[in-house]
């Protein structure tokens, strides 16, 4: 104790370390969000959940048809959005983080082709399937979100394919549309 001092020596080391606690606190506080705002400018503009979801509204993309579909041994009908023109097919997911409501985006092709897809300026993860003529399985992809456009992967079948149909990661699986034999049928108007 110095001489002249009341205070316990517990009393003056106090204040101290509170004030060092609370300015630690501020400190980790503030890493916290500036963490927190620089990870969320990586995310899209208007971040959705994606994926299959038969809830959600659909909203009518411009340049796209649509088309009901079905998978064998399945008694639900899907909705599709429909890119059968060649300009549609060059656009597919370009700059959307979602499917507008619908289930997937179906590509149709006039005649069996060997085309090689690209996920450029698709800021989501994708599944792809490949069928042929009668609508079975050929082929299966997982594309990697490319958002930049540059150095993107090009995604093929391993054999020739009539359409191709493209969900959000993983939507192929929970539409029974990525099982060995898996027969897909187009055609109708979505309800």
């Amino acid at each position: 104790m110095n001489p002249g001092s009341n205070a316990a020596p517990d009393a003056r080391i106090a204040p101290a370390a509170h004030r060092i606690l609370w300015i630690l606190a501020w400190i980790l506080f503030a890493a916290g969000m500036l963490g927190w705002l620089v990870l969320g400018a990586n995310r899209p503009d208007d971040p959705q959940i994606v994926g299959v979801s038969h809830d959600a509204p659909r909203v009518a993309v411009p340049g796209f048809g649509t088309v009901a579909f079905s998978v064998a041994g399945d008694a639900a009908t899907y909705c599709a959005l429909e890119a059968a023109s060649d300009a549609a097919r060059a656009q597919g997911m370009q700059r959307r983080s979602d499917l507008a409501g619908y289930d997937a985006m179906v590509f149709r092709f006039e005649a069996d082709t060997t085309t090689s897809f690209i996920n450029h300026f698709v800021p989501i993860d994708l599944s792809i399937g490949f069928y042929d003529a009668s609508g079975r399985l050929v082929d299966t992809e997982e594309m990697a979100a490319c958002p930049s456009g540059s150095g993107c992967p090009d995604y093929s079948a391993g054999a020739p394919f009539r359409t191709a149909i493209e969900t959000a990661a993983g939507g192929l699986a929970q539409l029974g549309l990525a099982a060995p034999g898996a027969q897909v049928t187009l055609g109708g108007a979505c309800v």
